[in-house]
């Protein structure tokens, strides 16, 4: 059976969809906050942006949350440095294991993409 994915086109939502992730249990690991710094800047997002996010999410706004198209040829490439930095600077707990099988899903990555950008590490 093939695992559910969808597609997400802004980067804005796909930061926001991390993010929710990560608080969905009230805190953030600091194996979480080194996946959100990376991705927040692998996405391009302008300096206040994750901030605005983060209190969007915080104050129950965050349906208003939009921002610039990310392409799909993009999309292997953020996931790529994403998951690099999971490899090499954290515990690689379930949490963090988590937010990198969920934005695999966002970016609609299929197990031979996944394997081919892991191997490119």
């Amino acid at each position: 059976m093939a695992e559910e994915s969808w597609l997400e086109q802004d980067r804005s939502r796909v930061f926001l969809n991390a993010s929710r992730l990560a608080l969905s249990d009230g805190q953030l690991s600091n194996g979480e906050k080194r996946i959100l710094v990376k991705l927040a800047h692998a996405l391009r997002l302008e300096e206040q942006e994750p901030k605005r996010i983060y209190d969007a999410i915080l104050s129950g706004e965050a349906e208003q949350i939009s921002g610039d198209r990310i392409e799909h040829s993009e999309m292997r490439l953020v996931y790529g440095q994403v998951l690099e930095a999971m490899l090499i600077h954290t515990d690689r707990s379930e949490e963090v294991i988590a937010q990198i099988a969920y934005l695999r899903r966002m970016f609609a990555i299929e197990d031979a993409e996944h394997r081919a950008i892991a191997r490119s590490l």
